[in-house]
C-alpha cells in the first residue's frame, strides 16, 4: 500500500480525497492527520510518499506555517512529496504564492481545489516517490 498524510482544514474536502484515492487509486492508504500538530506525528510514524496540506489565508494553515512543517518533513524525511492544496478562486493571490513555491523548490506539487478528481488521481500517483520502503504490506 501506498501512504499519503492528509492535512486538510475541511473534512468534507478530506472525504472528497479520500474518495479518490479509494475510487481511483486503491493501493492508496490515506491517513488523516486531525490538526496541524498532528501532521508531523504522522509523517513520523507512517513515513508516508506523499503528504497533502491545505494552505490558507488564517492560521494555522498559512503559507509560512505550511512551509515550516515542509521543512520539518523533509528534515525527518528527505524524499516525501509535499502537495500544497488551494482554492484558487476564493484567494487568488494566495495561489499564486503556491505556485511560486512549486518553482522555488520549496514543495514538490500543488494542487487547486477546481482540479478534477481524474486529474487530482494521476498527479498524486505520478508523484509517489517509487523506492520500495514507501509501500507497505
Amino acid at each position: 500500500m501506498k501512504r499519503i498524510v492528509l492535512d486538510l482544514q475541511s473534512q468534507t474536502t478530506a472525504q472528497a480525497l479520500e474518495r479518490i484515492l479509494l475510487q481511483d487509486l486503491p493501493d492508496f492508504r490515506p491517513i488523516p492527520a486531525d490538526t496541524p500538530s498532528e501532521t508531523a506525528e504522522q509523517c513520523r510514524l507512517f513515513h508516508p510518499g506523499i503528504l497533502l496540506m491545505d494552505v490558507t489565508a488564517r492560521a494555522p494553515r498559512t503559507l509560512s506555517e505550511r512551509l515550516a512543517l515542509c521543512a520539518e518533513i523533509r528534515q525527518q524525511d528527505p524524499t516525501c512529496r509535499v502537495i500544497l492544496f488551494a482554492d484558487e478562486h476564493a484567494d487568488a493571490g494566495l495561489a499564486a504564492q503556491v505556485v511560486r513555491c512549486r518553482n522555488n523548490d520549496q514543495i514538490d506539487g500543488f494542487l487547486f481545489r477546481s482540479a478534477s478528481e481524474k486529474y487530482t488521481a494521476a498527479l498524486l500517483d505520478g508523484l509517489y516517490p517509487r523506492r520500495k520502503e514507501y509501500y507497505m504490506e
